[in-house]
C-alpha cells in the first residue's frame, strides 16, 4: 500500500458524520458484491488487477490496493472507513504486488468524463464556486444529455452510468466493452471530439469557424436543436422559471454583451447604446429580449454569434484531463461525500432534468430509515444491478471481440 498527499481535487472537508455510521453503511448497506460484479465484468481475475484508493480522515491517501474478492473488499471498507474510494485501472499485476514486478502498467478501464458546476460560474448568478441548486441544475442536466447523446448515436456506446459526484458535479462511466480497451491515444481523441468548450484565461468555443460557415457539424447541429437551444431557454429566457439566472439580470446580460463585443470587432459607440438598450429598455420579456439580440447581430453581419453564446453557455464543460489516460482515478458510485454526506447515486439521462441536487439521499437519511426496516436505496440499487447485468452481457458476448473489430474499421 502506498501513502501519499492527498491529490488535487480532494476535499478537506470534515466528515459531518461519524465513524460508526459510516461502518454500518459499509456493512449493511453499500451494494459491494453487485459493485465489485460491475468492476470485473463476472471475471473475478479482472477484479484482482483493478487498482482502488481510499482517502481516510485525516487526509491519509491509500492507493494501489486491491481485493480478490468483494468480501475482501468489504471487510477492508468496514475496517479502514475511507472517507472517499476512487477507481483506476486494470493493471497487468494487481496493484498491491506492484512492487514485485518488474513492469506495472494500466491497460484497462471505463472510459470517463467529470463536469463541475463551478466551471459555468462565469454564466451562473445564482451560485457560486461548489454550491449548486435546482436554478443552476439545468446546465448539468444538459450537459449529461448531450455526453449521452454523443456516445451512444456517434460512437455506438450503451453501457452508460452517470453518477452525481455528491455536492456540485457529474461523472460518466463508459463501461462497453470496446471503450475499456481504448488505448490512452484513443482515450485523447474521443476527449477531444467531445470537447468544445476551452476553458483558461481565454475562454472560447473550438467551433466558432464552424458557425462564421454556417456548416456545422450535423452532430453538432443535432445537439443544438435538441438540447442546447431549449436548455439556454430554460436556463437564461425563463423570468418566471429561472430569474435568478435570466438575460434580465445584469450579469448575464453583460456577459452575452460581452461575447458580441468580443465577436465584432469595431462595435461603435452607437452599436453598443443600441445593444445595452435590448436589455434596459422596457417590460419586454427575456425572449424578445434575445429575439433583439439574434436582430442586432444579424444587422451587423454577424448572425452566428446568438448560436455561439448558447454553445458557449451550455456545452458540457469537460475536465478532459480526466479522460485522457487509463489509469486516472475516479470517484466511486455509492460513496459518501465527506464535506455533504450525500451519497453519490447513479442518474439517467431521461431523468437527469427532475434531479434536485438539494434533495440527494443523505447517510444520515438512510442510516435513520434502514433503522425502520426501510431500504431507501432499494429502486436505486436495483437499477444499478439491471446496469451491472447489461455490462457483464456486453463483456462475455462470444462475438463481443468480432463487433469490435468491425466497429474499428467501419
Amino acid at each position: 500500500v502506498t501513502v501519499a498527499a492527498v491529490p488535487s481535487g480532494h476535499s478537506n472537508a470534515k466528515m459531518p458524520l461519524n465513524s460508526s455510521d459510516v461502518e454500518l453503511y459499509f456493512q449493511k448497506i453499500f451494494p459491494t458484491k453487485q459493485f465489485c460484479n460491475w468492476l470485473s465484468y463476472g471475471d473475478v481475475p479482472y477484479l484482482k488487477n483493478r487498482e482502488f484508493s481510499f482517502t481516510l480522515p485525516g487526509d491519509i491517501y491509500l492507493r494501489f490496493r486491491s481485493f480478490d474478492s468483494w468480501q475482501e473488499l468489504q471487510k477492508d471498507l468496514v475496517r479502514k472507513k475511507p472517507e472517499k474510494i476512487d477507481i483506476g485501472g486494470i493493471y497487468n499485476v494487481p496493484p498491491k504486488q506492484k512492487d514485485a514486478s518488474a513492469i506495472f502498467q494500466a491497460r484497462e478501464k471505463e472510459v470517463v468524463f467529470d463536469i463541475d458546476i463551478s466551471d459555468y460560474d462565469d454564466v451562473r448568478v445564482c451560485c457560486k464556486d461548489k454550491r449548486i441548486c435546482t436554478k443552476c441544475w439545468p446546465l448539468m442536466s444538459c450537459a449529461v444529455q448531450v455526453l449521452n447523446h454523443i456516445l451512444k448515436e456517434d460512437f455506438g456506446y450503451e453501457n452508460l452510468m452517470f453518477v452525481f459526484s455528491g455536492r456540485r458535479g457529474v461523472h460518466c462511466w463508459v463501461s462497453d466493452r470496446l471503450a475499456r480497451k481504448l488505448t490512452d491515444e484513443e482515450r485523447t481523441a474521443l476527449a477531444n471530439y467531445i470537447n468544445v468548450y476551452e476553458g483558461g484565461e481565454g475562454q472560447r468555443i473550438n467551433i466558432e469557424h464552424q458557425l462564421r460557415r454556417n456548416s456545422l457539424h450535423p452532430s453538432l447541429e443535432a445537439i443544438y436543436q435538441n438540447f442546447l437551444k431549449p436548455g439556454f431557454r430554460d436556463m437564461f429566457l425563463s423570468e418566471t422559471l429561472n430569474p435568478e439566472n435570466s438575460i434580465d439580470q445584469a450579469p448575464t446580460a453583460e456577459l452575452i454583451m460581452n461575447l458580441i463585443a468580443k465577436h465584432i470587432k469595431n462595435l461603435t459607440d452607437a452599436d453598443a447604446k443600441a445593444l445595452n438598450k435590448i436589455f434596459v429598455d422596457g417590460n419586454k420579456s427575456c425572449e424578445d429580449r434575445w429575439k433583439g439580440v439574434q436582430k442586432f447581430c444579424s444587422s451587423l453581419k454577424a448572425p452566428w454569434i446568438p448560436k455561439y453564446i448558447e454553445f458557449f453557455t451550455m456545452y458540457p464543460r469537460l475536465d478532459i484531463n480526466v479522460s485522457k489516460q487509463c489509469n486516472h482515478l475516479l470517484k466511486a458510485p455509492f460513496v459518501i461525500h465527506p464535506g455533504t454526506g450525500n451519497i453519490c447515486v447513479p442518474l439517467t439521462a431521461d431523468t437527469v432534468a427532475d434531479f434536485d441536487p438539494n434533495t440527494c439521499p443523505k447517510l444520515t437519511e438512510v442510516l435513520h430509515d434502514y433503522e425502520k426496516g426501510v431500504f431507501t436505496l432499494e429502486p436505486i440499487f436495483d437499477a444499478f444491478a439491471v446496469f451491472v447485468d447489461r455490462c457483464i452481457m456486453d463483456a462475455q458476448a462470444p462475438d463481443a471481440d468480432v463487433e469490435a473489430n468491425d466497429r474499428k474499421t467501419a
